[in-house]
């Protein structure tokens, strides 16, 4: 699904055949159409209800100052809109023009919001989403909203052109990488990689040609991804760390070292 920069396992284990495969038979299940593709990958990750995922996000180029680092552990299950019902995130990052790497922690079961600030030991909770403050731009950040809604790559399907680069590995995963051109005017090209086993994305990088006609990127990374874990309620919910102080005040503003 095409998106903004903020809005984005386990290895492949395959027990073969005691005999040894020729070429031809190793190629048999490989898929040659990158329409085929987008369309195994839209039912595969439309169809999922939850997701728990390790992702990193990083820019390059002239870019990357602009996109900062985030190194995030994600829960979502069901969907609302072009994003998660419900979510959790631990974020490790550094903000734009920043040097500083902080933590912060939170998200909502849909009726409560919170976040925590791991630096002050202080987790901030209301049933006003504005609890947040600027904290929930960057726990929504590494939402790879595409494993959160029914269809995720309809923009891709219905793109300019799909084009099949080839087999690309991902944390040990095996993939499809397909490059996308989108229709919208001025959207950034897109390579996506697909796993060959279960057709859901490991990475996408966003790629933007810049006024000077210079490339620069940003790269989505799943280092793990568990499709449907089992869930209850309570994993949504704030689980206060020991030591950990919880009021109702808004949260401050990161960029102010809160």
């Amino acid at each position: 699904m095409l998106k903004p920069i903020y809005s984005f396992f386990f290895a492949l284990l395959v027990c073969g055949p005691v005999w040894s495969a020729s070429p031809a038979d190793s190629n048999k299940s490989e898929l040659t159409d990158p329409l085929e593709i987008l369309n195994k990958a839209n039912v595969a990750t439309g169809s999922l209800k939850s997701a728990e995922y390790q992702i990193t996000i990083r820019g390059t180029g002239e870019i990357a100052n602009r996109v900062g680092q985030f190194d995030a552990k994600v829960l979502v299950a069901g969907h609302k809109g072009i994003a998660p019902a419900k979510y959790v995130t631990e974020v490790e990052f550094i903000l734009p023009g920043s040097s500083v790497r902080q933590k912060v922690s939170g998200g909502t079961n849909g009726s409560e919001w919170f976040v925590i600030h791991h630096d002050t030991k202080t987790a901030y909770v209301d049933v006003d989403p504005e609890v947040m403050g600027s904290s929930e731009q960057v726990l929504k950040a590494p939402l790879m909203v595409e494993l959160s809604i029914p269809e995720p790559f309809k923009d891709e399907i219905a793109g300019k052109s799909q084009t099949l680069k080839g087999t690309a590995s991902v944390e040990g995963v095996e993939c499809y990488e397909l490059h996308v051109v989108y229709k919208a005017e001025n959207a950034p090209e897109a390579l996506w990689c697909f796993s060959k086993k279960d057709f859901l994305p490991r990475k996408r990088v966003d790629i933007y040609t810049l006024p000077n006609s210079h490339k620069a990127t940003v790269e989505r990374t799943i280092k793990s991804l568990t499709a449907n874990p089992k869930l209850d309620e309570s994993a949504f919910k704030l689980r206060l760390p020991k030591g950990y102080k919880k009021v109702n005040d808004f949260a401050p503003d990161l960029r102010a070292g809160g």
